[in-house]
Parts: C-alpha cells; structure tokens; sequence
C-alpha cells in the first residue's frame, strides 16, 4: 500500500521530478563551488605558511577553519566525483520530468 503511494506521488506530477531535480543541481553545484574556494584558500595558507618562519601550512579545511563544520565540502578528487553524480542524478531527474510531463500531454 505505501509503495503504490509513492508510486502515485513520483509520477503523478512530473513537475515535481524538475523542481527536485533543478534544486539537486543547483545544490551540487553550489557545494562544488566551495569546494574550490577551499581549495584556493588552502593554497593561499600553504604559500603564507611557507614564507613564515615556523608556521606549518593546514593540510586540510578542517585546519583552516577548525570551528566551522567542513565535513560537507570536498576536497579530495572522491568528494569532488561524488558531488559531480549527485548533480549528474539531478540532471537526469530533471530531464525524466520533462519526458514524463511530455508523454503526459500526448
């Protein structure tokens, strides 16, 4: 019974498969975004870092901002392909609500 109804709630508005799908990519994006301002502020510290006499250079997000939650952000090629399929699977939710709200229409 409950697997009819979400059955019904996927497919009976494709529109919905879009918005999801769009914000699945615009989410994903945003969080790669980051994710290479991290890498460029990682690199600013680690040439800061180098030029200081006895400062070592964070290696890691979480060294640079040790009070704000990093964990999300990618910074390894893993967590930069993970995000890159999160937003490839938004995509084609997306594209699969406008082949659904087509075949509806016909």
């Amino acid at each position: 019974m409950h697997l009819e109804r979400l059955v019904d709630l996927l497919f009976s508005s494709p529109q919905r498969w879009m918005d999801w799908g769009r914000a699945v990519v615009f989410v994903s994006l945003g969080v790669l975004f980051l994710g290479l301002v991290a890498r460029v502020a990682l690199q600013g510290a680690a040439v800061v870092g180098s030029l200081a006499v006895g400062l070592n250079a964070p290696g890691r997000l979480s060294e640079l901002l040790p009070s704000i939650p990093t964990w999300w952000v990618p910074e390894t090629l893993s967590g930069f392909t993970l995000w890159l399929v999160i937003a490839a699977a938004g995509a084609m939710a997306a594209r699969h609500g406008r082949y659904l709200k087509r075949l509806m229409e016909v």
